[in-house]
């Protein structure tokens, strides 16, 4: 019987990498871009540390920039996933230009969340798309494969 338990458990763990759970692409102020519109999609990926402590930090600060987020001029919208059995977050940012896209990067609550929540990243990778609305946002699948080929590390 035991076998057939640590075999279920390995089954079901295979089965699971890679699983995860997606909000719905939440629109933003510039919503109304129209299909044809060059957009800029901002892809981000990372894995998490163990430790609750770091992961504490990270998931606060990163409460504060999705609150952030929400009015930011520019923001076409936006749709974040978290893989828990792998500790992976993604981010899928669309903006009107890039002008919108570095705005928000450079404001207070991504540069706090940015410098405190680093100590929770164990792995991170970034991709900037430049693609029109109609295209936008990219199915997480894409996302994914693309940040794996194509991405950046922070610390690169």
């Amino acid at each position: 019987m035991r076998y057939w338990r640590g075999l279920a458990a390995g089954l079901g763990a295979s089965l699971m990498a890679g699983c995860g759970f997606s909000t719905g692409f939440t629109p933003g102020v510039a919503a109304d871009t129209p299909p044809d519109a060059s957009v800029v999609v901002a892809l981000t990926e990372a894995r998490l540390a163990l430790e609750p402590d770091a992961q504490g930090v990270f998931w606060s600060r990163s409460s504060g920039v999705l609150r952030a987020l929400r009015d930011q001029p520019g923001l076409v919208g936006y749709s974040v996933r978290f893989e828990p059995w792998e500790s992976r977050v993604r981010t899928m940012t669309v903006w009107r230009d890039e002008a919108s896209l570095i705005s928000f990067l450079s404001g207070r609550a991504h540069a706090r969340a940015a410098t405190e929540g680093m100590v929770a990243l164990t792995e991170s990778r970034f991709l900037r798309v430049h693609t029109t609305r109609a295209q936008a946002p990219l199915p997480w699948p894409e996302a994914a494969t693309r940040l794996a080929s194509e991405g950046r590390a922070y610390w690169e």
